[in-house]
């Protein structure tokens, strides 16, 4: 008897109907009417679970006994061979192509599971039923290491390279770990997560694409960003065409070549096309930028804003945005050096409480959660918790339209030196 239906009947009390164990009883019994309902139901289960087209070969049968006899007649064949023959066969041709980690996983461990059903380990000793699940459990590595996608060639040489040989489960969480790495370093959210056969990368919320490539999202800011040095030396004829350019400024470069009089330059003529593109997202009041300086005003203004962000959420949404500006920034040696000096000497109030800390410990949080947020989506994955100039928890858990205000405004320099 197939184990499913066996689990089924027996929760239900009704194997007998099946098996023999509850014949029928004569028709003056008063047993009779009870066993003639459930005998119709068991049977009703039965024609149910059949294709259509072979219903009407046992819908005949007056029990259910009778129906279940006809299909064992008929389908199995006394041993298990076609099924082993199938299953070795599925594994061993079974393989990613592309689709998630989790469903290649447990497509195989759903097979290993009924080849194992149908063929049990028969060994009696405890020290040989070890030696034989060892055995099996690393051909089980190569199988599910052989099927694995080529970009994932330095996991599976990893994991051939371990002083203790990993069962498969080891091999999946050590492989799965590196898969996740590289979808979160690729910006898809959908093979991290593990959602879907064929998960394709979903572009960085805020970030430009490769040149060529279309924009998804009208909610969030993109700027196709070449290197600091190019753009600084871009003609006075490009910055003209406000047509050439995307109306929602990125301050997240991917480049980091250049001096930083360079990057000043870049970001100043950045505003200036945005200025001039009469962005309808950007409201007429706010300040237009003059001037760049990344240093002690921005994060001033970031500081300063954040007295507000839990009453404004916009507010807390342009404080997202500068950290991460300054989170780029940092890679440059250049502009590290004057970010860490101005938070830690120039500016006192940083020096009260978490702030300081949250600011730089939380600096790669929301880089991340910032970069791998869907276009079409505006939520993070898990909220950031940043503490303001008064101590205060502030959480901040997504990204959206309104912090384009939010950037122009802390970036605008006062002139305050």
């Amino acid at each position: 008897m197939v184990p499913s239906c066996r689990v089924v009947y027996l929760r239900k009390d009704k194997l007998g109907y099946i098996n023999g164990d509850l014949p029928q009883p004569p028709s003056t019994a008063p047993t009779f009417p009870r066993w003639r309902t459930e005998n119709s139901i068991v049977k009703g289960w039965l024609i149910n679970s059949l294709e259509q087209s072979l219903i009407g070969n046992f819908i005949r049968f007056s029990t259910a006994k009778a129906v279940w006899d006809a299909i064992a007649t008929t389908y199995y064949d006394g041993t298990n061979t076609s099924q082993v023959y199938d299953l070795k066969r599925r594994v061993s041709r079974m393989r990613q192509a592309g689709g998630s980690i989790e469903t290649y996983y447990n497509t195989l461990q759903s097979l290993w599971r009924e080849f194992d059903f149908r063929r049990p380990n028969m060994i009696e000793y405890e020290i040989d039923i070890k030696r034989y699940n060892d055995i099996l459990q690393e051909d089980r590595v190569y199988i599910f290491l052989d099927g694995l996608d080529d970009r994932l060639d330095k996991a599976r040489s990893d994991v051939l390279h371990m002083t203790s040989f990993p069962t498969v489960d080891q091999a999946y969480a050590y492989v799965r770990r590196e898969d996740v790495r590289q979808a979160v370093m690729m910006g898809s959210s959908d093979r991290a997560t593990g959602a879907g056969l064929a998960a394709k990368s979903a572009p960085r919320s805020g970030l430009p694409t490769r040149a060529g490539q279309p924009h998804n999202s009208s909610t969030t800011a993109h700027l196709q960003i070449q290197s600091y040095a190019t753009a600084a030396d871009n003609s006075e004829q490009q910055d003209e065409d406000p047509s050439s350019h995307s109306t929602h400024p990125s301050l997240i470069p991917r480049h980091h070549s250049g001096s930083y009089s360079a990057l000043q330059r870049y970001l100043q003529r950045a505003f200036a096309r945005c200025r001039r593109s009469r962005d309808p997202n950007i409201d007429e009041k706010t300040p237009v930028l003059e001037q760049i300086f990344l240093g002690r005003n921005q994060l001033d203004e970031a500081i300063g804003l954040l007295r507000g962000a839990v009453s404004q959420p916009e507010q807390a949404l342009g404080f997202v945005v500068i950290i991460q500006m300054l989170s780029g920034a940092a890679r440059f040696r250049q502009i590290e050096g004057l970010v860490r000096t101005t938070m830690k000497e120039e500016y006192d109030p940083l020096k009260r409480g978490l702030s300081l800390a949250t600011l730089e410990t939380k600096w790669s949080d929301l880089s991340e959660e910032i970069q791998t947020v869907p276009a079409n989506q505006t939520r993070f994955h898990r909220a950031i918790t940043v503490h303001n100039i008064s101590n205060a928890r502030v959480e901040i858990n997504s990204v959206e339209s309104p912090f384009v205000q939010g950037v122009t405004m802390l970036l605008y320099d006062r002139n305050r030196k």
